[in-house]
């Protein structure tokens, strides 16, 4: 008796422990809330005080169903958020048709934003690199990147459209940064480990293709003066690695940069020269210069 009692004990302490762990592994009601308000945000453009959510439990399917309402300029919006059976990750985000609207058209439902993830990987010894992407009206992109606490963070964005901006969100999923507000570059020291996400999203009508240009560093490169920018690095150093090249006291000035898969590469104005010299820059130094008239 003494045997099986100890027997059934083990059993039930092993099945708490499974029980705890599936509640451990599953997002709670409250952060799948903050994260539909945050996804709100970025689609209908509004601040988060604006908005509010409600989670309606599990459905028959295993998914998650959080609704909310956001008002703002006047109209009230409502919106509704599917997460996958964690509760971790947004599957589905629909703002529903208001009754009565005649926009639409007659037997073909709207299209619904979709949204997409992709997982950052820096090349070996690389501290940046360039993402590349496209996206259709309303639709966003979710840039995950691993980093540690007291790391300094470079996002630029340069936009297929006035009304293509990105979020960054910290591993607690908090926002930490909105081009909307404060502009397409972002410079600042993170205070958490873990999986960030820089999101990439379209307001605008028709698709629109972008680049973020991102570097991630254990240090504070540069003086206050900017060289912790890339563009600007890069661009100071092509036009004094151009100056060097041509010699003879000739000046030479920087007129361009454009990210690449791999480098910067940068226009250098030599005066009288007929055409601009090309820099390739690696964000850390220069990698070849050359005349643009020669190829």
């Amino acid at each position: 008796m003494r045997h099986r009692g100890a027997a059934l004990g083990v059993a039930v302490l092993a099945l708490s422990m499974s029980h705890f762990v599936n509640l451990a592994a599953a997002a709670t009601p409250e952060r799948m809330m903050q994260e539909c308000r945050v996804r709100a945000g970025e689609v209908l453009s509004t601040r988060l005080p604006n908005i509010e959510t409600k989670y309606e439990g599990q459905r028959t399917d295993g998914t998650h169903a959080v609704n909310g309402t956001a008002q703002f300029d006047g109209r009230t919006e409502t919106f509704q958020c599917s997460f996958n059976r964690s509760g971790h990750r947004i599957i589905k985000f629909v703002v529903n048709q208001p009754s009565g609207d005649s926009s639409a058209q007659p037997g073909r439902p709207p299209r619904e934003p979709e949204t997409r993830t992709e997982h950052v990987q820096f090349l070996k010894g690389a501290t940046g690199t360039t993402l590349n992407g496209s996206l259709g009206s309303g639709d966003s992109v979710r840039y995950v990147f691993r980093a540690r606490d007291k790391q300094f963070l470079t996002v630029i964005l340069e936009p297929g459209n006035a009304k293509t901006h990105f979020n960054i969100l910290t591993p607690k999923n908090s926002m930490l940064y909105e081009s909307a507000k404060a502009g397409n570059t972002y410079k600042g020291q993170l205070y958490l480990d873990g999986d960030h996400v820089i999101e990439v999203y379209n307001r605008g009508h028709g698709r629109s293709n972008h680049k973020v240009f991102l570097t991630l560093k254990n240090h504070q490169s540069g003086t206050s003066s900017g060289n912790s920018d890339p563009f600007a690095r890069a661009k100071a150093d092509c036009a004094a690695a151009v100056a060097k090249q041509v010699g003879g006291g000739q000046s030479a000035s920087a007129i361009d940069v454009k990210p690449g898969e791999n480098f910067l590469t940068v226009q250098v104005r030599v005066p009288g020269a007929q055409a601009p010299w090309i820099c390739e820059h690696s964000s850390r130094e220069v990698m070849r210069v050359y005349y643009g008239a020669e190829g």
